[in-house]
């Protein structure tokens, strides 16, 4: 997975988050990320705090060795570390939203 371009922009329409599903409103700063992956253009929109929990997990990720940048990784994969480190902490996940999930992450992981 190569990163080509990544900035942080303002939605000049409505836009979907593709890691937590939610509404990236019209006028909402988002990051606009561009990669290559296995040979195909992705485009990808977050929310600031769903891209800042993104890069936690990652950097996690790499304390262990795992080279995400070689191998990729899904946002669904992100979202069950998040829902594991919180269980880890107590923290009761079933009924919370995936925008619910990431925000108490970044609480308690500052």
């Amino acid at each position: 997975m190569t990163t080509l371009k990544s900035k942080l922009i303002k939605a000049k329409k409505e836009h979907v988050c593709d890691c937590c599903n939610t509404v990236i409103s019209k006028g909402e700063e988002y990051h606009y990320i561009v990669q290559i992956s296995d040979g195909e253009f992705v485009t990808i929109k977050l929310h600031p705090s769903c891209n800042k929990a993104v890069n936690k997990i990652i950097d996690y990720w790499s304390l262990y060795g795992n080279d995400v940048y070689e191998y990729g990784y899904t946002f669904p994969e992100v979202t069950s570390e998040i829902v594991f480190l919180l269980r880890e902490k107590g923290v009761n996940t079933s009924k919370m939203t995936d925008k619910e999930l990431i925000e108490k992450y970044l609480k308690i992981y500052k």
